[in-house]
Formats: structure tokens, C-alpha cells, sequence
């Protein structure tokens, strides 16, 4: 059984905090995902009739995308470059192994979501104007598709808009759910400082 920090004194008892660097990436990186879920199961199907439905939400759910996908780069670098900080020795050895399945399995995800809805925009066959980045400037196309026969593109945006959405709506939703409701038993019930370790205010 996992030992308890219920003293003041004990919220710093096992060392490492993380850097301000992974802090600002990690709810960066939390708030444009999250955001991006929300407006993602907004969209409505296309009705009878109808070949696309309307989403006026899209360009800012393909920004925030773009933003994932621009910003997972240094966060993988930063982690690459940066250990994080030790588990709670304190925890069960399954805990251990599923926290950093789950740590990896996030990282995955985060790459896997964004990359695959810029590959759907990317092979779309009625796509013809160009990716914005919140109107700012333009943002590159997959650059192998416009080489590939018409039959392949279509294959390829069909098959990432399965993926995407499954990702996006179905597994990245579960693992998010999954990793809070672990964050939330440690705080609450371990009273250990994992929450703590990730939060920028220092209490020592």
C-alpha cells in the first residue's frame, strides 16, 4: 500500500520538481487539446443531401491542431533533454509501469492526433485554399500527396479521417480521463505532490 504525505513537511519528501520549460508545455499543450476535443465533437454529420456539413468552427480547430503539431516538437525534445523528475518511491511497482505506459502513450497520442488531421486537410480532393494559421500566415501541405495518383490521395484522406477521429474522439479522450482521474487519486487519496510537482507556485 502506498505510503501517505499528510504532513506539510512531506509534500517535498522524495525529490524532483519539473521545470518551468515542461510546466508551460504540458498545459499549454493540455489546454489546446482539450479545446480542440471540444470543438472536434461539436461538428455535426452532413445531412441528407448535404456533402459536407457546416463548421464554422473549423479554421480554429485547424489552428489549434496546427498548434499541437508545431508545439509537440519541443516538447518532445525538452523531455528528451530534461529527465523528469523521479516516481514516488511509495509506489506500487504496477504504478510505476502504467504511469510511464500512460506518459508514452500520451506523448503518442499528441503527435499521432494533430499529424493525422493534417494529413486528412492535406489529402482532401476538393482542398484548394491554402492552410491558414489563425489567419496569420501559411501553414505547408503534406508535401508528398501532390506525386501520388488521384486513387491513392483519395485512399490515404479516407483512411486518416478514420484514424483521426478515432484518436481524437474515442482514445485520446479515455487516456486524458485516465491520466486526471490518476493525477486526482494521488492527490486526494495518496496525498502524495505529483499534483504539485506540475504546478508553477513553489511551496517549500
Amino acid at each position: 500500500m502506498a505510503a501517505s504525505f499528510n504532513k506539510a513537511s512531506d509534500q517535498w519528501a522524495y525529490p524532483g520538481l519539473y521545470s518551468y520549460g515542461a510546466i508551460g508545455l504540458h498545459w499549454l499543450m493540455a489546454v489546446i487539446l482539450l479545446a480542440n476535443i471540444i470543438i472536434g465533437w461539436t461538428f455535426p454529420e452532413a445531412m441528407p443531401g448535404q456533402k459536407y456539413s457546416p463548421k464554422p468552427l473549423l479554421p480554429l480547430h485547424i489552428s489549434l491542431g496546427l498548434s499541437a503539431l508545431i508545439l509537440i516538437v519541443p516538447r518532445i525534445m525538452w523531455r528528451i533533454t530534461h529527465r523528469p523528475p523521479p516516481h514516488n518511491p511509495a509506489m506500487a511497482t504496477w504504478e510505476r509501469i502504467a504511469a510511464s505506459l500512460g506518459h508514452m502513450g500520451l506523448y503518442a497520442l499528441m503527435l499521432a492526433v494533430p499529424f493525422s488531421g493534417w494529413l486528412v486537410l492535406s489529402a482532401h480532393k476538393v482542398q484548394k485554399s491554402k492552410l491558414m494559421f489563425f489567419g496569420l500566415f501559411e501553414f505547408p501541405h503534406f508535401p508528398v500527396f501532390p506525386s501520388l495518383p488521384p486513387a491513392d490521395v483519395l485512399w490515404w484522406h479516407d483512411t486518416m479521417v478514420t484514424v483521426h477521429g478515432v484518436l481524437a474522439s474515442w482514445v485520446l479522450p479515455v487516456l486524458i480521463t485516465l491520466h486526471v482521474g490518476a493525477v486526482v487519486k494521488h492527490h486526494l487519496v495518496d496525498r502524495d505532490p505529483v499534483l504539485r510537482r506540475m504546478w508553477p507556485e513553489r511551496n517549500t
